[in-house]
């Protein structure tokens, strides 16, 4: 059971990836203020949401975890399996970060004010934590580092 696992960690950490995206991913809370009139709202949004609105960089986390599914599962691409499972993964976690970003706008001037406030949900810390594991194992075999139990056990589940 366990070399299975091993085995398959990489699509593991993708689907943990997926099913987190149904979690709340981020809200956001907005006051506005302008010649003396304020207002306030908030939003909370999940991570498909995230995916969908926040253009290019939500895209690119989709399309990474595809990578690493594709270079791990397809034998044409299993030449680019090193490499790939350590730039997608980067990708994913500079995704995570900039996407949330790409929902809100900043402004502000002399006569009004926006305040934004943008707080992660537990869908967010779900996929960085999968997300860096996989970093973390996608640098052990592309550095090929040996000679420690962890490093050998993910350098023969290939």
């Amino acid at each position: 059971m366990k070399e299975k696992i091993i085995k398959h960690i990489n699509a593991i950490l993708c689907a943990i990836c997926v099913i987190a995206l149904a979690l709340p991913f981020s809200s956001v809370d907005v006051s506005t203020s302008a010649f003396g009139v304020s207002g306030d709202s908030s939003s909370s949004v999940n991570g498909f949401t995230m995916i969908t609105d926040a253009g290019l960089w939500g895209y690119l986390f989709l399309i990474a975890i595809v990578v690493i599914l594709a270079t791990t599962y397809i034998g044409k691409f299993a030449g680019y399996k090193k490499i790939a499972c350590l730039a997608a993964p980067a990708v994913m976690l500079i995704s995570i970060f900039i996407a949330p970003g790409q929902l809100s706008a900043d402004g502000g001037g002399g006569e009004f004010s926006v305040d934004i406030d943008v707080s992660y949900g537990p869908g967010f810390f779900i996929i960085l934590v999968a997300t860096i594991l996989l970093l973390g194992i996608g640098l052990i075999r592309f550095l090929d580092l040996s000679g420690n139990v962890i490093f050998d056990l993910f350098n023969c589940a290939e």
